[in-house]
């Protein structure tokens, strides 16, 4: 019954009403077209993000789906089952995700361990520039030190810090 009223009530406000917004969407004004518009964008972006956490896991779904079809394909052009087909084909996608995870960590690991000994070669490397450039240029080895001390620290400093980040950011995509 309270609705009933709401609704008659709501006719004498709006310059439209409830059969003829279903019979014809031209006559509605523009600007309630427009806000009826930017209202469901607005909703919809509102639910996206209160629904992410459903959202993004049936996007990555979606997309490893698309990726292995044509391996079932291949799978079913053998006269394997489509069942079974599917089930070989996540297998072999498990099976290179996690190789691949293998060996992009084991070389991350070998590279962290050889950085002490590029840090060496890069000193040993960085005194022999210093000096030729202080005997060329005339330049004190003093500044020359002061400069380059800054700028090796910096780089060194920072490269394990964006090496961690980017390998955090890859297994947070995986």
């Amino acid at each position: 019954m309270i609705r009933f009223f709401v609704l008659n009530n709501l006719e004498k406000f709006l310059p439209i009403t409830w059969s003829n917004m279903n019979s014809n969407y031209s006559t509605i004004p523009a600007y309630i077209r427009y806000s009826i518009f930017f209202t469901g964008i607005c909703a919809l972006g509102f639910l996206v993000y209160i629904g992410q956490d459903i959202i993004i896991p049936i996007c990555f779904a979606l997309l490893f789906a698309i990726l292995l079809d044509p391996l079932v394909t291949l799978f079913q052009k053998i006269k394997i089952p489509r069942t079974l087909a599917i089930t070989f084909a996540i297998i072999f996608a498990f099976l290179l995700i996690t190789v691949t995870i293998y060996f992009i960590s084991n070389q991350l690991s070998l590279f962290n361990e050889s950085l002490p000994k590029f840090r060496e070669k890069f000193n040993i490397v960085s005194e022999q520039i210093k000096s030729w450039i202080s005997s060329e240029f005339n330049i004190s080895l003093q500044t020359i030190n002061s400069q380059t001390d800054k700028w090796s620290k910096s780089i060194f400093d920072k490269s394990g810090a964006m090496i961690g980040y980017s390998v955090n950011k890859v297994t947070e995509l995986i």
